[in-house]
C-alpha cells in the first residue's frame, strides 16, 4: 500500500538509484588496473612449534588498539622475540637503566635508551620495569625473569617453562611452544650463561 510522504521524496529516491557517475571537477581520470593489489601486514612473530607440529606466529603489535605483552623468560629467549618483532616490521625502543644488558640488540629498527621518551617512529616499547615510556606507544612489551611475578593485566603472557619451551597465554587459550632457535640470532642474545645457552652447548657437544 502506497502512502504519500511529505517533502521531495522523488529526489531522495533517485539519488539512491544506480545511474551514471556525475562528473567530478578537479579529479583526473585514471586507467583501471588489471588487478588490485592489497597490502597485508605481517602474519606475526614466529615463536616455534606447538604440540601438533604446526608453527605459531603471534602478532605482537596492534596499530589500532593499545596492547600489552609480558615476557617472563631468560634474556636469550626474550631478546629473540624482540628481534623478531623488529623483523616483522615494528620499530622498537627499549627503555632500561641497564644499557649494557640490552646493548646487544641495537640495530637500525631497535633503539636502546635510558629515557622515558620513545625514539621517533616507535611502534613498540620494551620495558624491564626500570623506565616507563611516555608517551606510551600502542604496544608495550614488559620483560622479566621467569621466576618473577607475572602481569595478569597483560593481553598476552609468554612464560618460559623449559630451556627452549614457553607457555603462551592469549585470548583465553594456552599454547605450549617449542621455541625455534636460529644461529644468526645468537650474536644478539646475552653473553651471560643462561639455561637456553647451556642447552645449546650440550647439543653442540
Amino acid at each position: 500500500m502506497l502512502k504519500t510522504l511529505p517533502g521531495e521524496q522523488a529526489g531522495a529516491v533517485a539519488a539512491n538509484l544506480c545511474g551514471p557517475r556525475p562528473d567530478l571537477h578537479g579529479v583526473t581520470r585514471g586507467r583501471l588496473p588489471a588487478s588490485l593489489v592489497l597490502p597485508i601486514g605481517p602474519s606475526g612473530v614466529l615463536l616455534g612449534k606447538v604440540n601438533s607440529g604446526d608453527r605459531l606466529l603471534l602478532p605482537l603489535g596492534d596499530p589500532g588498539e593499545f596492547s600489552r605483552i609480558h615476557i617472563a623468560a631468560d634474556d636469550s629467549i626474550a631478546k629473540r622475540i624482540v628481534i623478531r618483532t623488529a623483523g616483522a616490521g615494528d620499530r622498537i625502543t627499549v627503555h632500561t637503566r641497564d644499557l649494557r644488558r640490552w646493548d646487544s640488540v641495537r640495530m637500525p629498527h631497535i633503539a636502546v635508551t635510558d629515557q622515558p621518551r620513545p625514539v621517533s617512529g616507535t611502534t613498540v616499547s620494551v620495558v624491564d620495569a626500570t623506565v616507563t615510556p611516555a608517551p606510551r606507544p600502542n604496544t608495550v612489551i614488559s620483560v622479566s625473569r621467569p621466576s618473577e611475578v607475572q602481569h595478569p593485566a597483560a593481553d598476552v603472557i609468554i612464560t618460559q617453562v623449559g630451556p627452549a619451551t614457553v607457555e603462551v597465554s592469549a585470548a583465553g587459550s594456552v599454547y605450549m611452544v617449542e621455541v625455534e632457535l636460529f644461529r644468526a640470532e645468537n650474536r644478539y642474545v646475552s653473553t651471560e650463561p643462561t639455561s637456553i645457552r647451556s642447552a645449546e652447548l650440550e647439543l653442540a657437544d
